[in-house]
Order: structure tokens, then C-alpha cells, then sequence
């Protein structure tokens, strides 16, 4: 089955369950601009010549896309995103979780490294962020890693797809 087809009959109709915000232009260019002025500029045109800083605007714009959507949504009080290792790692509330942040029209591959996994869905530019929900597989072993893998993915791939036993 293509990707496509997994979120119109793995995602779609679950949709309406997940919690929704929207992240407004003004406040993406609010970002834009305390991201430029971080580092020593007066606007993001100037910041835009700097080396590395289309990497660096990314890797902020998702953290603050992710807490601002937190606070919206009214998840949790203290949210904080890390990467470590090239894993997005999730503070809340003093909750570890890792981070499936994906795109609407496609389903989310998920590499298991932590028990918890929170999931996010966006819509190009951020105008909306939806939250699908969270997974506590409780301990990460061989067999719980192998049964999500088996349980909650398209199969035989990473490719996950059990949204409707996502907890809110």
C-alpha cells in the first residue's frame, strides 16, 4: 500500500480526535526575529547570510513551534525539546518522550528508542499543528520494541499507523 493511501485510511478518519492550534503568521515572524537578533543581527535578511543558518532557524523554528503548540493545547506547563544523538527528545512536566513530528498527507516512520512517544502532525508552513497523542509502551525491551513494530506499524516497516489507540 503507498504512503497516500495509509493516511487516507490510517489517518483521516481519526483526524477529528486530535487536538488542533494554529500557529499564526505573526508569530512565526516574531520567531524569524528573535532568532536574527540571537545572533547579533538587526533583521532575518541580514541573518539569512550567515553560514549554517537555515540549519539553525529549522532546528529552533521546531522548538518553538512545538512548545508554543504545547502551551496552546494546554499539554503540560513545562515543555522543553532536546535533541540528543539525532533524537528529539520531549520534556514534559518532567516526562520523557520522543518526539514524532510529521506531515500532514503522510504517516510517520518511528525509529523506537525511548518507551514513550508523543506524535505531532503539521501542515506546510505550520498554520496547523495537530496533536495525534501519546504512547507509553511502559519498559523498552527486545519484545516490546519488536511487538510496536508488529502492533502498531504498516506491515513489515516502521511506518506507523495505530492512531486510534493513541491516548490524548
Amino acid at each position: 500500500m503507498r504512503v497516500e493511501q495509509l493516511y487516507l485510511s490510517m489517518v483521516i478518519p481519526v483526524m477529528k480526535e486530535f487536538k488542533v492550534c494554529e500557529i499564526y503568521v505573526y508569530e512565526l515572524k516574531k520567531f524569524d526575529q528573535e532568532l536574527a537578533e540571537s545572533m547579533n543581527q538587526k533583521n532575518i535578511y541580514a541573518a539569512l547570510d550567515l553560514p549554517d543558518f537555515k540549519h539553525i532557524k529549522e532546528t529552533k523554528l521546531e522548538a518553538n513551534i512545538i512548545t508554543l503548540a504545547c502551551r496552546k493545547l494546554g499539554i503540560g506547563s513545562e515543555v522543553n525539546l532536546v535533541k540528543d544523538k539525532g533524537l528529539k527528545i520531549l520534556n514534559i512536566d518532567g516526562e520523557k518522550y520522543q518526539l514524532i513530528f510529521f506531515p500532514s498527507g503522510t504517516v510517520p516512520e518511528v525509529d523506537l528508542k525511548l518507551e514513550k512517544t508523543i506524535y505531532f502532525m503539521y501542515q506546510p508552513k505550520f498554520e496547523k499543528i495537530y496533536y495525534c497523542g501519546k504512547l507509553d509502551l511502559k519498559k523498552l525491551t527486545p519484545t516490546t520494541t519488536n511487538n510496536f513494530y508488529l502492533n502498531h506499524c504498516y506491515t513489515e516497516t516502521k511506518k506507523f499507523i495505530d492512531f486510534k489507540n493513541l491516548v490524548q
